[in-house]
């Protein structure tokens, strides 16, 4: 993987992991009425990013590291 792919994977993936993060954090404590389908989705998306964090940076093999 090229640096400037994995730079790109990294923010992508932080992206999608913070903005999770916030809207679930969000519709926890600030929210009076939770909706479901939010929830839902703002789940979805901070799993998305964790998974691709995990499996691009945390449980890359030495090779894949390699340019």
């Amino acid at each position: 993987m090229s640096k400037m792919r994995r730079v790109i994977s990294l923010v992508l993936a932080l992206v999608l992991t913070v903005a999770g993060a916030v809207a679930s954090i969000y519709m926890l404590f600030f929210c009076a009425v939770i909706s479901f389908k939010a929830a839902g989705a703002a789940g979805l998306v901070l799993g998305v990013g964790l998974i691709w964090l995990y499996s691009d940076f945390i449980d890359a093999t030495p090779n894949d590291r390699q340019p």
